[in-house]
């Protein structure tokens, strides 16, 4: 990844390595080992290592808190009683049920 340090002055963008981690919980154990120089022998410094999951979440992908969402389409599922089998999935794509919305229509 190519980008513009953020501390001090630099005249042109710099490389950075973007790592992507399965597991969140080990973003601190990462850090402290390129930290160390346990990765290829020489120290790294990590950056955005300290910003939680999810915020990081967030801001890789360009979402707001409490913004709204627009779907293009929305489905819900009735309630199902005790004892009912469970309904078979529609394989068509299209629903026989009366569509169900908890907002009015503008």
């Amino acid at each position: 990844v190519s980008g513009m340090p953020f501390y001090g002055f630099y005249a042109k963008e710099k490389h950075f390595m973007k790592i992507y981690l399965y597991n969140p919980q080990m973003i601190k154990r990462v850090c402290e080992l390129l930290q160390s120089g346990a990765v290829m022998n020489r120290t790294y410094q990590p950056h955005e290592g300290h910003i939680p999951y999810l915020l990081q979440l967030f801001i890789d992908y360009n979402l707001y808190g409490m913004n709204l969402i627009t779907l293009g389409a929305v489905k819900f599922r009735r309630s199902q009683s005790k004892g009912e089998p469970p309904a078979e999935p529609n394989r068509t794509g299209t629903s026989s049920l009366p569509s169900i919305s908890p907002w009015k229509s503008p």
